[in-house]
């Protein structure tokens, strides 16, 4: 690749992870730093009158962020071709089973899967289906019981008891553990952290 091409391909790259860093850094670090600078101000003696900024962090900003530079990366790298179709980048950026389970997916390995016409099979819909309801129970009837009790014995002992807090922190974590790659099966993507055996 000539070097201005290669010139060129850096600089969007890097306009791309500052504009993703900033819009991320703004929303969760904007009013820190302004209360940062205010007590400062104030500890010199000077009435700041600084704005704070009443926003609604918006859910999923950071792995929103993370995914869409990955993806950029990839691209970078020549890993995967940078796709035309919005609507398909918007599907890997904000696919439900990924953004729930975690961790952040390539570019390379879900959005090719995204980008084919597929038809999930009776056994995969049913075996979806089967792990949702196997999350939903844990969390309903297991974690959701025992999170009182939970809570009481944190309360009440200085120390974590081990047993209370293990099987709360299993049968919360399991819902999106077995929900997220349950709803993947129905479009039947496999990705990454999603794959079923």
């Amino acid at each position: 690749m000539p070097a201005a091409g290669q010139r060129r391909r850096r600089v969007l790259l890097l306009v791309s992870l500052f504009t993703n860093l900033g819009i991320l850094g703004f929303f969760k670090y904007f009013n820190f730093f302004v209360d940062s600078a205010a007590t400062l101000l104030e500890s010199l003696g000077l009435q700041p009158h600084l704005p704070i900024l009443s926003i609604i962090l918006p859910v999923g900003i950071s792995f929103y962020t993370f995914q869409t530079m990955a993806y950029t990366i990839d691209v970078y790298r020549g890993k995967v071709e940078p796709t035309t179709d919005p609507i398909l980048f918007g599907v890997y950026v904000a696919y439900f089973p990924q953004l729930v389970a975690g961790p952040i997916e390539r570019a390379q390995n879900l959005l090719p899967q995204l980008s084919v016409a597929r038809r999930a099979t009776g056994q995969q819909i049913s075996s979806g289906a089967l792990l949702v309801l196997i999350g939903l129970v844990r969390k309903v009837a297991i974690a959701d019981v025992a999170a009182p009790l939970v809570t009481r014995c944190l309360r009440t002992y200085p120390e974590p008891v081990g047993t209370q807090c293990g099987l709360l922190y299993c049968c919360s974590r399991s819902r999106s553990m077995e929900t997220s790659p349950g709803t993947a099966t129905w479009p039947a993507v496999s990705a990454g952290s999603l794959a079923l055996s």
